[in-house]
């Protein structure tokens, strides 16, 4: 039994249980608990407590009552606002789009065309210093065309009839006029470097290329309805809280095609297991396409299993009991039926990815994204990758000090599978054994000799 004088939470960890030092304090209110307690919004609180609906929210609750919270995890991300369903909100904005529609074809047939934008004066510094490239280019090249045809037409001579001393004269004109000295910004003070330290984009739309935009597209033949947006959802990095990649997806595709998408290194060439599930607001969504095999499991049966600490009988509770009793109540769907149009989401609110070869991810919902800001509008062409993390190597897991050269799956002396490490280190770990040992787990090396792993 808890004590009801200082115990919040009960054996479950999403139950909230308010004692007699909250009403003494007066902090035994729905409002306090939503968002001083559990940083939700009140609406969220009263959804999974239907029996408080009609409290107040700042009446103070007796002493014992039972408060349900909606299922969360540790890693919560900088969430904002309440949950929402994605069809509900591409339709608003569909209808908010649809308005703004109108009120244009109002204004020009009652007032006549919108006016162009004002024409930006101040340019930042790279602006500038392209400017005074384009000027250049077309101030030389009517003399740089004469001298290459008199010279033959050599171009191996283009390179010295190319004048660069005007552009880099000017290029630090520009620098001169950024720079701190003339420029009398409190951020440029090495009193407050601190306050504005520079941010640097791991992940950019620049990183992408031809090849690795898309991996895999939706051959689906479902009816697809017209779509005005696409969701884009940020995946973080495996066993890291670093962006790696965010995916554009439709809402009419099924949650399968991004499992499908994603593809981690080290990978083998071969899908090591196809048992994945994903966790997003209070459901897993696991995969089983592959139902009838052999090796199928479900995933989230090892979460939701889990039984409390207290048992009735008086059996000594087994290591880590009661540590995720709250999940068994997390309803189960499948992956390959379950749209991304019927997510019950909240935007910035983490999730997990757990899919084949036993990788983790956590990710989130960035937001929606109008589809006339791209050329990728055919649902052939979902999901792609809209930004990307520039390749970085992945050090060993047990040195941290040398790019990784192995991957070893399934190893008992290993923390996790698979763990990397470099040639150095393996052979400190594994050199000694015997070929029947060296068969209990699996190595994965890269496929060229000299490369390593990345992410």
């Amino acid at each position: 039994m808890f004590d009801q004088e200082s115990a919040h939470y009960s054996l479950d960890p999403f139950t909230y249980v308010v004692t007699r030092q909250d009403v003494e304090d007066g902090s035994a209110t729905l409002l306090h608990i939503a968002y001083d307690n559990v940083q939700i919004p009140l609406s969220d609180l009263r959804a999974v407590n239907p029996n408080l609906k009609d409290v107040p929210a700042d009446k103070i609750l007796p002493v014992g009552t039972v408060v349900q919270l909606p299922v969360m995890l540790d890693q919560r991300g900088d969430s904002s606002g309440p949950f929402f369903t994605i069809n509900n909100a591409e339709n608003q904005l569909k209808s908010c789009e649809d308005r703004m529609t109108s009120l244009v074809d109002e204004w020009e047939r009652n007032v006549g065309p919108l006016p162009l934008p004002i024409k930006r004066k101040v340019l930042s510094k790279t602006e500038q210093v392209l400017q005074i490239v384009e000027s250049e280019v077309e101030r030389q090249l009517p003399s740089i065309q004469n001298m290459h045809d008199t010279l033959g037409k050599k171009n191996q001579l283009l390179q010295y009839l190319v004048d660069v001393e005007r552009v880099k004269a000017k290029e630090i004109e520009v620098e001169k006029e950024f720079s701190a000295s003339n420029i009398p910004l409190i951020s440029y003070d090495p009193e407050y470097a601190l306050l504005w330290p520079s941010y640097q984009r791991l992940i950019s739309e620049d990183n992408l290329t031809e090849h690795t935009i898309q991996t895999k597209a939706d051959t689906d033949d479902d009816f697809c309805m017209v779509h005005t947006h696409r969701w884009e959802f940020t995946i973080l990095a495996p066993g890291s809280m670093d962006e790696w990649e965010t995916w554009a997806v439709l809402s009419c595709q099924k949650l399968a095609v991004l499992l499908d998408a994603i593809n981690c290194s080290p990978r083998l060439p071969f899908p090591l297991s196809k048992n994945a599930f994903l966790f997003i607001g209070d459901t897993f969504y696991i995969d089983d396409r592959h139902r009838d095999d052999a090796d199928y499991e479900d995933l989230s049966a090892v979460i939701r299993g889990c039984a409390p600490s207290y048992l009735p009988d008086g059996e000594p509770p087994a290591f880590g009991r009661g540590v995720n009793a709250a999940f068994a109540r997390c309803p189960v769907r499948s992956a390959a039926e379950v749209t991304f149009g019927e997510l019950h989401v909240r935007q910035s609110e983490t999730c997990v990815l757990r899919h084949a070869g036993g990788c983790t991810h956590y990710f989130y919902l960035q937001g929606p994204r109008c589809l006339r800001e791209g050329s990728r509008t055919q649902r052939e062409q979902f999901p792609h990758r809209t930004r990307r993390r520039k390749d970085r190597v992945l050090r060993c897991q047990m040195c941290h000090q040398f790019p990784s050269t192995i991957a070893l799956y399934g190893d008992e002396l290993s923390l996790e599978t698979p763990t990397v490490y470099c040639a150095i280190c393996y052979e400190y770990l594994h050199g000694g054994e015997s070929e029947a040992e060296s068969q209990s787990y699996l190595k994965v090396m890269p496929q060229k000799v000299g490369d390593y792993f990345t992410c």
